[in-house]
């Protein structure tokens, strides 16, 4: 069967109204109301006759899960997205950024990218497979989860540890892959295979508080400003993974002999800041590999007192440590506090683990063959993710999770100045032309026999 052939005009018309639709429910987090996503699919799965399921972790924090099973969950695939966006500023925004307004090409909404856009193809895939009563060789599971922006403690982590059954999948596919790239006039669309870890911390030193005109040798918020001077490379350590050789391998096999020759010199630790800063002429993929390469931490917060002459009895400081695959979080916590150093408390706020997926297997090789077919002299190449997603909640489950869903950009727009970012977009033709990739790539793996484990 054609499946491209069902993504007509009228259908691509019908996301496109559902996208907007979810656009324009405010879910915010915080606090969240995920309850808004969870009631519109509701009432769209009702109509459609597809089973679900909604549970809550909290009021208003609601999931909806729907499986079109045919018994076989052990080679099922999970499509996954967050129905959470962070906060957004009306008074920063072009349009107010809940209104889903069409302008210049574009749609304009906090949520588009991060990642409502995935949530509508995923969507699609499901009236698709139901109209037109797809011959499944593998269930499919559509969930839509809470929380992801704060640590997926209200969603896909919820699932996994009180509802395991609902989401139980061989793969899934979810955010944070598909938006490609040029380097060298040769364009590669990433696969997100594997996820740096985190830990969030809190870390507090202690004094007795006193005046600001008497000058000590230790205080509070002297020895923080000590401590973290310590960390201010923002660098903890150069390593590869296997993800990251694989896409470095993949493009500078694409590329001329001189600009493979850059990015094979990167994987060399003495030689990366040199080719980083000199040779990779986009900011973009610059501050990628950079990440991608090293093991980070970044002070988002400091606090101390509130008043010029007096000298706190405390002060804290907030951190955001992200670490490579191969580290646990129990490594990188000590080695913070190692060069934190003596009389620096330690408090673990949120922590997950580094994932990888394999770089070859069922899912990704359905994914090459779509690209291959919408744009012939383009290549598919590993990605890590230097952030996180539900693939935290879904390692626990043995759940091979990808990130990919195709979306074209135009040139000279970039993807990190859209996620979390003010005047948040979408490209309205690069939507459509979205969807109806991805929904025939799915189709195309749900419809082939699965093969056995390990081949």
């Amino acid at each position: 069967m054609n499946y491209y052939a069902l993504m007509d005009s009228a259908f691509l018309d019908e996301v496109m109204d559902h996208f907007v639709n979810l656009l324009r429910l405010d879910t915010s987090n915080p606090p969240g109301n995920e309850k808004l996503v969870a009631d519109y699919l509701a009432r769209v799965f009702d109509q459609e006759n597809i089973p679900y399921e909604v549970v809550e972790s909290a009021p208003g924090r609601a999931n909806i899960v729907a499986r079109l099973s045919i018994g076989r969950p052990e080679h099922g695939l999970l499509l996954s997205a967050h129905s959470d966006v962070v906060p957004a500023d009306p008074a920063s925004f072009r349009y107010p950024p809940f209104s889903a307004t069409m302008a210049d090409g574009f749609i304009w909404a906090r949520g588009t990218i991060d990642m409502k856009y995935m949530m509508a193809y995923n969507l699609a895939v499901m009236l698709t497979v139901k109209r037109h009563e797809i011959p499944l060789k593998r269930d499919l599971v559509f969930a839509a989860v809470a929380g992801e922006e704060t640590g997926c403690q209200y969603g896909s982590l919820f699932l996994a540890e009180k509802h395991p059954e609902l989401v139980r999948s061989e793969y899934c596919l979810t955010e944070m892959g598909g938006l490609a790239f040029e380097i060298g006039k040769k364009r590669f669309y990433p696969i997100q295979v594997a996820q740096k870890g985190f830990v969030w911390l809190r870390v507090t030193t202690r004094g007795k508080q006193g005046h600001g005109s008497v000058l000590r040798e230790h205080y509070a918020t002297r020895d923080l400003v000590a401590a973290l001077a310590r960390l201010k490379t923002g660098k903890l350590g150069f390593r590869l993974t296997d993800a990251t050789i694989g896409m470095l391998q993949g493009i500078g096999r694409a590329l001329p002999m001189f600009l493979g020759g850059v990015l094979q010199g990167l994987r060399n630790e003495r030689l990366a800041g040199l080719m980083n800063r000199y040779l990779l002429k986009d900011p973009e993929l610059s501050a990628y590999f950079t990440a991608a390469l090293n093991d980070t931490v970044t002070i988002t917060a400091l606090s101390g007192g509130n008043q010029a002459n007096v000298v706190p009895e405390t002060a804290f400081a907030l951190l955001d440590v992200r670490f490579l695959p191969g580290r646990s979080t129990q490594d990188i916590i000590a080695q913070i506090g190692s060069l934190l150093g003596p009389g620096v408390e330690i408090e673990v706020l949120h922590k997950a683990e580094p994932y990888e997926a394999p770089m070859e297997s069922e899912l990704t090789a359905a994914i090459t063959r779509a690209v291959k077919r919408m744009d012939p002299t383009a290549s598919t190449v590993p990605y890590l993710l230097s952030g996180y997603t539900d693939a935290i909640a879904f390692q626990k489950l043995g759940i091979k999770t990808y990130g990919f869903g195709p979306l074209p950009l135009p040139k000279g727009l970039q993807a990190s100045s859209l996620v979390h970012g003010i005047d948040e977009r979408i490209p309205v033709e690069g939507f459509r032309f979205g969807v109806s990739i991805f929904v025939p790539m799915v189709l195309d793996f749900l419809v082939s026999e699965p093969q056995p484990t390990g081949t």
